[in-house]
């Protein structure tokens, strides 16, 4: 797809999808890099390209949230919860786009964990923890199979860290069976 989107100079398109190949590739372990082979520069310069760029909001939107999953993907609370901090100024606005959906989500994760160790802003993840919750719950009623087990997933957090592991096991379980 980026090849074609490069013959037809569809620059938005690939602005778009080179983040989400480059994740597939880091993902996957493989030493590629899809920013290098298709645009000629690093990760970096291309998001510090689409930090000067007029209109580059969406990529930018992108760009974190790729970097917030992957954070999370190998386990780096610490990094998902600077990323994340980082990723405020972005995500301002509704919730429609898909980024922000992911944010919500993704940013709960993070909240959880990082609450979990009674840090100086214990507080503040709860609220944001809490607030992904309520976030994805909308989007459960809209789209049952696709947030469902996500929704599960931060209610069984939600239960663990307030020392319910009955009712947390319970909810591990409905987040698996519900992405089956």
């Amino acid at each position: 797809h980026a090849k074609r989107m490069i013959q037809y100079n569809y620059d938005n398109g690939l602005r778009i999808i080179l983040p989400h190949l480059q994740l597939a590739l880091k993902l996957m372990g493989s030493a590629e890099d899809a920013f290098m082979t298709f645009c000629g520069i690093s990760e970096d310069d291309f998001f510090q390209q689409e930090w000067h760029r007029k209109g580059g909001k969406t990529s930018k939107l992108i760009g974190h949230t790729t970097r917030l999953y992957l954070a999370i993907m190998r386990g780096d609370m610490a990094l998902g919860e600077r990323i994340y901090e980082m990723g405020k100024m972005y995500h301002k606005g509704g919730i429609l786009f898909i980024g922000s959906i992911m944010r919500a989500f993704l940013g709960g994760l993070v909240a959880f964990a990082t609450a979990r160790y009674h840090g100086d802003n214990e507080k503040e993840m709860i609220r944001v923890a809490e607030e992904s919750i309520s976030t994805i719950k909308i989007w459960a009623k809209h789209s049952y199979w696709n947030f469902a087990n996500k929704l599960f997933l931060l209610e069984a957090e939600y239960w663990f860290l307030n020392g319910n592991e009955k009712l947390a096991r319970r909810k591990f379980g409905d987040s698996i069976a519900a992405a089956a």
